[in-house]
């Protein structure tokens, strides 16, 4: 009977099985295939019998340890242990050969010839021949750095929990649909991540204070903002007032999969903010009064006696502190919205040449010098908040140089907006500290002790000037170089 292909093809397979077994076999069998393996191998390896002495080990493990070969064969495997743990191993690895320990893996700390320690993650395996145990196989991988990482990660962990748990702040995530994925929170009446995680704001806060939120949110999940804003929010009955950030969060690819934000109570730094408008607004109109008296009988006397020094003091005195009070007053309407513009068509070259003749009596040491357009620069402004602009820049000019110097104030036209520089050669200004100087109540350190002042100016200035649509900056090539400040303001009303 003549066999049919399938028994043909059948037999073909179980020779080349055959074929292939035989050839592992050869190789898998020949010491230069243990040799290969074991001297190859990245990890350390140890052969020890059953009284734990070593008997063969390769170059990994010598590496490992810092130890010769002939140092370790012959001795006991317990070597490489801190003494602490020699008796533990010794003890751990008769157990494996009685078969009554584990030969699972198993991290520890190793000492190495030259005393230093390392990490490692350990297994031995027993090798058995004809049902006896002969010998244990020991494979160690040296694991220090992982360990390392992982103890800086878990110290990181503890000193990022502990700052959260000491600061009033709450750190969350949530997806694309908006749902809280994972929140940390230590302001005292915000629940906790158990109450959050899942939900939306929709669920937790009032209907409008959500909808401002998830205004804000969209916009970083769909344009990738980062946004930063202070927002009221209410839960549980309680207020907060919370300086807020939040940017995207993306995948290794760059997708945005979610957002992540961290939200500061700043609710009693808004309280004593509030307390001191109050105050500042209650010392305003209480002081004017008296004030306004004083420079009143003070001027009526000097008309009877134009000579009186002393009167002519009293006067510079009390319109310097008119000036104070209406900066006060202002700073209080600034910050209440109730500032309001009386616009009306100006000519800014004869408003600026006004208001320098003014002040050039103030100062020998300063002389003003404008310039500008010969043709007029008009633009609807409010006459009274432009002239306080002008003289809170010539005052700094003049107070900041108290060495004198020339004040140059140059007007350009450029054509929808006007310019306004006004530039000293004065005590000049850090450039780490230009941003900070719109800012009320700051004064650079270095003139405090010798230039009065409560820091307003400047702020009003940048208020007011922001309220016409425009804009102001400071410049300085540094301390003692001079400074400058510019005022852009748009010709015609904006949105």
């Amino acid at each position: 009977m003549n066999p049919t292909p399938d028994d043909a093809s059948s037999r073909a397979g179980d020779d080349v099985s055959a074929s292939t077994q035989a050839l592992l076999d050869e190789i898998t069998g020949s010491a230069a295939w243990l040799r290969l393996v074991w001297g190859s191998a990245p990890d350390s390896m140890a052969l020890s019998d059953a009284d734990g002495i070593v008997l063969m080990v390769n170059r990994a493990y010598c590496e490992l340890y810092g130890f010769e070969r002939d140092e370790v064969v012959g001795q006991t495997f317990a070597l490489i242990f801190p003494p602490e743990l020699r008796d533990w191993a010794i003890e751990g690895d008769r157990a494996v050969f009685a078969g009554a320990g584990p030969t699972s893996s198993y991290e520890t700390w190793i000492r190495r010839k030259d005393s230093s320690e390392r990490f490692v993650q350990s297994r031995a395996e027993v090798i058995v021949e004809h049902g006896r145990p002969r010998a244990l196989l020991s494979i160690i991988r040296d694991i220090t750095e992982r360990k390392q990482t992982e103890e800086a990660l878990r110290e990181r962990e503890e000193r990022l929990q502990m700052a959260l748990a000491l600061a009033p702040v709450m750190v969350f995530t949530q997806d694309l649909e908006l749902r809280y994925t994972w929140a940390q929170s230590s302001i005292l009446g915000v629940p906790g991540a158990e109450e959050i995680v899942g939900k939306t704001d929709a669920d937790l806060l009032p209907a409008d204070e959500a909808e401002s939120l998830r205004v804000l949110k969209r916009r970083v999940l769909e344009d990738g903002e980062r946004i930063q804003s202070e927002i009221r929010l209410t839960t549980g009955g309680t207020g907060f007032d919370v300086n807020f950030v939040c940017a995207p969060l993306r995948d290794s690819k760059g997708t945005i999969t979610g957002l992540i934000a961290a939200a500061v109570n700043v609710s009693d730094y808004r309280t004593l903010e509030r307390q001191q408008r109050q105050f500042i607004a209650i010392a305003a109109h209480e002081l004017r009064t008296p004030v306004t008296s004083i420079l009143a009988f003070a001027q009526l006397l000097q008309r009877r006696d134009p000579l009186n020094q002393p009167l002519g003091s009293i006067i510079r005195q009390a319109v310097s502190l008119t000036r104070l009070i209406g900066d006060l007053a202002d700073v209080s309407r600034l910050d209440t919205g109730q500032l309001v513009l009386r616009r009306e068509p100006l000519d800014l070259v004869a408003v600026v040449r006004d208001v320098a003749e003014q002040f050039q009596p103030l100062s020998e040491a300063h002389p003003i010098h404008v310039v500008a357009p010969t043709q007029p620069l008009t633009g609807a402004w409010d006459r009274e908040r432009l002239e306080q602009v002008i003289q809170n820049l010539l005052t700094n000019a003049i107070k900041y140089s108290p060495d004198g110097g020339e004040i140059r104030v140059v007007i350009d036209d450029l054509g929808t907006d006007a310019r306004l520089a006004v530039r000293d050669e004065g005590m000049g200004i850090p450039p780490g500290l230009l941003t900070r100087l719109f800012e009320p109540f700051y004064r650079v350190e270095s003139a405090t002790r010798t230039i009065r002042g409560l820091g307003l100016g400047l702020h009003i200035s940048r208020a007011l000037v922001e309220a016409h649509g425009g804009r102001i900056q400071a410049a300085s090539a540094g301390e003692g170089q001079g400074s400058t400040f510019i005022v852009t303001l748009p010709r015609q009303p904006t949105e």
